[in-house]
């Protein structure tokens, strides 16, 4: 009886716990998003560009993620721009 239940605990999916490349760059982001929040009232102009679905190491990518904030900050100064006319 015992010997089965010991089977049985073994046989179980035992959860995945995280590398410690993971902890580390948890742990990394966590500060860097703590300073950000700590920072951000000390600047005129902060682009936050969408470039979540790319993930640290995908280095193929890099064209495409600077060709994605390029973008965006065209996009957000020419709304500047046009507030700043519309305000006169």
């Amino acid at each position: 009886m015992h010997q089965e239940l010991i089977n049985q605990l073994l046989q179980r999916d035992k959860p995945k716990l995280p590398n410690i490349i993971s902890t580390l760059y948890q742990s990394s982001m966590a500060n860097t998003d703590m300073n950000t929040e700590k920072n951000i009232g000390l600047i005129d102009l902060y682009f936050e560009p969408q470039v979540s679905k790319y993930g640290l190491m995908q280095w193929l990518a890099f064209d495409q993620i600077i060709q994605n904030g390029y973008e965006y900050a065209c996009q957000i100064l020419s709304e500047l721009d046009e507030i700043s006319n519309y305000q006169g």
